[in-house]
């Protein structure tokens, strides 16, 4: 099998991007990292791509960002703080939208790496993402994956939030305010959101001594969830009184089936959920909030691909993951 970049750098424990400078005959690399560079070159009998992407190639002062939900109000502010930080830099955003796809992810990944993008801000669509890492790892690319890790592919930078402990939180605050059954319904399973925050659901059913049953959680199309919720929700005569919504786009819907079938919220059925519902999808009513702040993530992100694209000399292979706070809050969310 073929050696590529990534091994060399992981035999030398390097980025990337400085076995690209001594390919390159940089001379921003320390003697000793060059010679270990250069034995894992020889060990592993790697031939460079004379195609690839080096440090000495023109910057084209501008970064990819990958959304997987563009009508989504969280990843909307995800993008309003990308663009704040790399405004202030002088650099320009191409952005793509995958809609949860995982071709159309593939495809806007190369379609960044045609475009000689200097760094990318990608939103996966899941654990499936990691076959599309090597896009961006081949051509040496700077990368901060956002709210969402990949298993297996420990390449990048990350900034997400508390998941697990928030959505236990959020779960208790449900259970106090509305008393039991409480359900969950959440997305796509094979995403880290999804299973960092079914596991806090489960963490905070367990410390209040209600045994676990499958039964209590339902998965939905993220981005466009199926009906019903509610009635598959339903199990034995007991009305639901509260419903964990692992997203907003899922509150949303939630709150919509509880109107027509004219139960009351937050009186007859406390909704709990991540961010808040888009103020077109629902009417005014009462939510558990955990309220994230995408601003900060996405200025965050932003700030940390800029030290990766502007100190790549001093880069020792290692990544980073920042982890954003999440204000747990009980309060009216209303139009504006």
């Amino acid at each position: 099998m073929k050696s590529t970049i990534h091994d060399v750098a992981k035999l030398a424990g390097v980025s990337n991007m400085t076995v690209s400078r001594v390919l390159n005959d940089s001379t921003h690399v320390r003697p000793l990292t060059r010679q270990r560079v250069l034995k894992a070159i020889a060990d592993l009998h790697y031939l460079p791509n004379p195609a690839a992407r080096t440090l000495s190639s023109s910057q084209s002062r501008t970064i990819g960002l990958v959304i997987t939900d563009l009508a989504n109000p969280f990843f909307v502010g995800i993008v309003r703080g990308v663009e704040a930080f790399v405004r202030q830099r002088g650099y320009g955003v191409i952005l793509s939208h995958t809609e949860e796809d995982l071709s159309r992810e593939r495809e806007s990944l190369h379609t960044l790496r045609a475009a000689k993008v200097d760094g990318v801000i990608w939103v996966p669509c899941g654990d499936e993402s990691t076959d599309h890492a090597s896009i961006l790892i081949e051509e040496n690319i700077p990368t901060v994956v956002m709210d969402r890790l990949m298993p297996g592919a420990p390449y990048f930078d990350a900034v997400i939030s508390d998941n697990r402990a928030a959505a236990k939180a959020l779960t208790l605050h449900l259970l106090k305010a509305a008393g039991t059954p409480v359900r969950g319904v959440f997305g796509n399973p094979i995403t880290s959101v999804v299973q960092e925050r079914l596991l806090g659901f489960r963490d905070a059913l367990n410390e209040s001594n209600i045994p676990w049953n499958a039964d209590f959680a339902i998965y939905r199309n993220p981005v466009m969830p199926e009906s019903p919720i509610l009635a598959d929700l339903q199990s034995g005569n007991c009305p639901i009184k509260g419903v964990l919504a692992w997203n907003n786009v899922a509150a949303a819907a939630v709150f919509r089936e509880a109107i027509a079938a004219n139960i009351r919220v937050p009186d007859n059925l406390v909704i709990a959920t991540f961010g808040n519902p888009d103020p077109y999808q629902v009417t005014p009513g009462y939510f558990l909030l955990a309220e994230q702040d995408p601003f900060q993530m996405g200025f965050s992100g932003a700030q940390q691909l800029f030290t990766r694209i502007e100190h790549e000399s001093d880069d020792d292979g290692s990544r980073k993951t920042f982890i954003i706070p999440v204000y747990i809050g009980f309060r009216e969310h209303a139009l504006q």
